[in-house]
């Protein structure tokens, strides 16, 4: 599954590590009243997200070559995050 808001040239790039503005998908984006937070980890089970001092939430791998999102409420503040990236042999 992919993004619908990601162009397919772009999100071919990047997965080819061949973009030469990879912060154009990855990173923290805002549309609309939602903004959306792109990583990719290739080698990445699985990724939560924190936001701030929220509890963490799981982001859609939309991807299978490891990129992952997760959308949420515009905020009119500057988000800070932390990842918290599950790989392989149960390492975080």
């Amino acid at each position: 599954m992919t993004s619908s808001r990601l162009d397919t040239q772009d999100l071919n790039r990047l997965i080819a590590l061949r973009h030469n503005d990879p912060h154009h998908i990855l990173g923290v984006h805002t549309q609309g009243d939602t903004q959306t937070i792109r990583v990719f980890r290739p080698d990445a089970e699985s990724v939560e997200v924190q936001i701030g001092k929220s509890r963490r939430s799981s982001m859609l791998k939309i991807h299978p070559a490891g990129l992952f999102e997760f959308s949420f409420p515009k905020s009119e503040n500057n988000i800070s995050y932390k990842l918290v990236v599950h790989e392989p042999g149960g390492f975080v």
